[in-house]
């Protein structure tokens, strides 16, 4: 009474002989292939940072379409050039699209950057920090040769300005991330 997928599969690899449409046969592989890929790319990342709920509904999803992507080369491709070559040109591009999707979203992280700087370059460091668009804080202290400063970074290329900024004054910092909120 379960369901007998192989009657399914059976039936394609009939319509598939009967109409001899192999450039349709290409296409359902190759998406079926990237949809794979792109998937394993997110259950690979979800299984180490996600949690057991996600990192479950993911991996069964995953390994359901490699099954049936198992099948279908088994019963309709049959061809193991095309199956190579399908499978490398959708690794090339699937593992690139899973990793940027989960790139846009990954969430805003927050780097505090503490420094200090000698007294003679504040005012040309504060200027140039001005001009780059930096936000900065400032501390008042009794410490009379050195400046100290925290700088919020919100990227990474925030984070290469500041870096080029402060080996030109000798800036002394150490970076934290800011990894929670209130």
């Amino acid at each position: 009474m379960g369901i007998d997928f192989s009657n399914s599969v059976w039936s394609l690899t009939k319509w598939f002989e009967e109409n001899n449409n192999w450039l349709m046969l290409i296409t359902v592989f190759a998406f079926a292939q990237l949809i794979n890929v792109i998937l394993s790319t997110f259950k690979s990342i979800i299984l180490v940072k996600g949690t057991k709920n996600t990192a479950t509904i993911v991996n069964t999803i995953s390994y359901t379409i490699g099954a049936f992507i198992t099948a279908l080369i088994g019963s309709v491709v049959k061809n193991v050039w095309l199956t190579i070559i399908v499978t490398f040109v959708t690794n090339l591009v699937g593992v690139w699209v899973g990793l940027t999707v989960v790139e846009k979203m990954k969430k805003v992280r927050v780097w505090k950057i503490s420094a200090t700087c000698s007294k003679e370059d504040w005012e040309a460091l504060r200027k140039e920090m001005i001009n780059a668009k930096v936000r900065f804080m400032p501390y008042e202290t009794p410490w009379l040769e050195k400046i100290p400063f925290d700088v919020y970074s919100y990227s990474k290329e925030e984070s290469k300005i500041l870096s080029n900024i402060f080996k030109s004054y000798k800036v002394k910092y150490f970076i934290v991330e800011n990894r929670y909120s209130l």
